[in-house]
């Protein structure tokens, strides 16, 4: 009787157990997939304010403003990396692109090691409102780093949800994000100047 009884209760348990775990795995999932769906927008968020910039070059006050919408977008894209990798899954990797892509904005400076020499060179890029208007040199800057996230969003769409998709693993997201978004300032520079 009482091994019965003690039975009965196992397989109960075991029941709820293995029930509890599927949901966990819906709910993680499905988390992951409203990261994606979030990580996918906010790329096409910052897309979209570094093409304000690209095709009405804006001037004076309206291109600090355009310019602050642009940051404003890396930032909260670059928030939603971090926070998916700190609060969600450590697996998924912080690209360093939304995080360094600012610093063009406003001006910077550093060096470029040549990987065929031994040679460096110092560079130095101007705060792109520093004159009130959007050269030629600096529209290729941005047109530059808005590729950047086009090709990755483009890695990331599904022609079936007509937007991201929501079966890419984390290792398939990690390598669009390495190899479109894991950009170094002077591999930027060298990309936009070069």
């Amino acid at each position: 009787m009482i091994i019965s009884l003690l039975s009965v209760i196992i397989l109960v348990l075991s029941i709820v157990l293995f029930k509890n775990h599927e949901r966990l795995q819906d709910e993680k999932q499905s988390m992951y997939e409203r990261f994606l769906n979030h990580l996918y927008f906010s790329i096409n968020d910052s897309i979209n304010s570094f093409t304000y910039l690209i095709d009405n070059k804006p001037k004076g006050v309206e291109l600090n403003e355009g310019i602050h919408q642009v940051q404003l977008q890396l930032v909260k894209t670059n928030m939603v990396l971090n926070d998916a990798h700190d609060f969600m899954n450590s697996e998924i990797y912080p690209a360093q692109f939304f995080r360094d892509a600012p610093d063009f904005l406003y001006g910077m400076k550093g060096t470029v090691s040549n990987s065929n020499s031994k040679d460096e060179y110092f560079y130095e890029v101007q705060p792109l409102a520093q004159d009130g208007h959007l050269d030629e040199k600096e529209i290729h800057l941005l047109m530059t780093l808005k590729n950047y996230m086009v090709n990755a969003k483009e890695e990331m769409y599904s022609k079936k949800t007509h937007q991201e998709n929501p079966n890419l693993t984390i290792t398939q997201l990690n390598n669009i994000l390495l190899k479109y978004l894991n950009k170094y300032p002077n591999e930027i520079y060298n990309d936009a100047f070069k």
